[in-house]
């Protein structure tokens, strides 16, 4: 009995300093994040190269669902392009979209400009605040 009881606390002791340094990572060994301008996956392919050739030169934008998948070399099957992005929602629900841009043309960058959100009032939640 006196032995399993001191095997016990023995076995207490060793486990209890085995975690004295929980919960910490080497920064060594955590691998670095890449670039973010990495280079797009050219690999993919158009399944229907027609639906460009009929696309007016320029850039096209539009909101999309987030339940939705856009591929990069499709062109997205929506009903309308949109400037704008309108939704209504409970106060703390989050609200989703994403924005497609799109072009037939080779475009080498695109920049955004985000404006407040205000409602129907004129209440707005700044972009600052984000």
């Amino acid at each position: 009995m006196k032995n399993t009881v001191l095997i016990f606390c023995l076995f207490t002791c060793f486990v209890g300093f085995a975690q004295l340094k929980k919960g910490q990572i080497d920064p060594l060994r955590v691998a670095m994040p890449h670039p973010h301008y990495l280079p797009e996956y050219t690999f993919d392919t158009c399944a229907d190269p027609g639906r460009w050739a009929k696309q007016k030169p320029g850039l096209h934008v539009a909101f999309g669902s987030t339940d939705e998948l856009y591929l990069r070399s499709e062109v997205p099957q929506l009903q309308a392009e949109t400037r704008s992005w309108e939704e209504t929602g409970w106060r703390g629900e989050r609200l989703n979209a994403q924005m497609l841009v799109w072009s037939s043309d080779t475009l080498e960058q695109i920049r955004f400009k985000v404006s407040d959100l205000i409602n129907e009032k004129g209440k707005a939640i700044s972009t600052k605040s984000c």
